[in-house]
């Protein structure tokens, strides 16, 4: 007769699934774009062609987003940036837009540029690698800057953006107290 061991497991909780958020753009802080926040604080799905522009290059704006959902004991998993953008005019040579996430005035991890078409289009950039330990009111003041950049001849025109989404993806808090279950022993004969 020989003894049946099991495996010890421990779980952490409930398996729960991910859930997401989505931040909008609800103002901006720096920058000189013409138009105004009602014109982009709409969700990627409900873009309406209104817009804010830049019209010269090295033109930066940072766009305020609306306030988290989440709570500090959520987890954040992934944090995705779509915009809806495009250049004003082909004959402004090579317009592109350098975009970053800013959380408390810091920028995470490196700009990601996005090269613009006369042609709305949604860029989505995914930040797998940044540091997604952000505590609620961290997320609350975050922020995307777009830096716009021109690398072609003449050096004019300039950029018009839509909307912006960012998705947060999460793990909700369970508030489900830990527990640990151990499988020993099963039988012996």
């Amino acid at each position: 007769m020989a003894a049946v061991l099991a495996a010890a497991q421990t779980n952490r909780g409930v398996l729960l699934a991910m859930a997401t958020e989505i931040l909008n753009i609800n103002g901006w802080d720096s920058g000189w774009p013409t138009g105004a926040v009602a014109n982009v604080d709409e969700a990627i799905a409900a873009a309406d062609g209104s817009v804010v522009e830049c019209a010269t290059e090295g033109d930066i704006v940072v766009f305020d987003l609306t306030n988290t959902g989440l709570t500090d004991a959520d987890t954040i998993t992934q944090l995705d940036i779509t915009f809806r953008a495009r250049e004003t005019s082909a004959a402004s040579g090579d317009n592109s837009i350098d975009v970053e996430f800013l959380v408390g005035a810091a920028v995470q991890g490196n700009a990601q540029n996005v090269v613009l078409t006369t042609d709305f289009q949604d860029f989505s950039l995914s930040t797998d690698a940044w540091d997604t330990d952000w505590t609620q009111a961290q997320l609350d003041g975050a922020q995307v800057r777009c830096t716009s950049v021109q690398t072609g001849m003449p050096s004019a025109g300039g950029w018009q953006v839509d909307c912006l989404d960012v998705v947060v993806t999460y793990t909700p808090d369970s508030g489900a107290p830990e527990f640990t279950s151990r499988l020993g022993l099963l039988g012996y004969g």
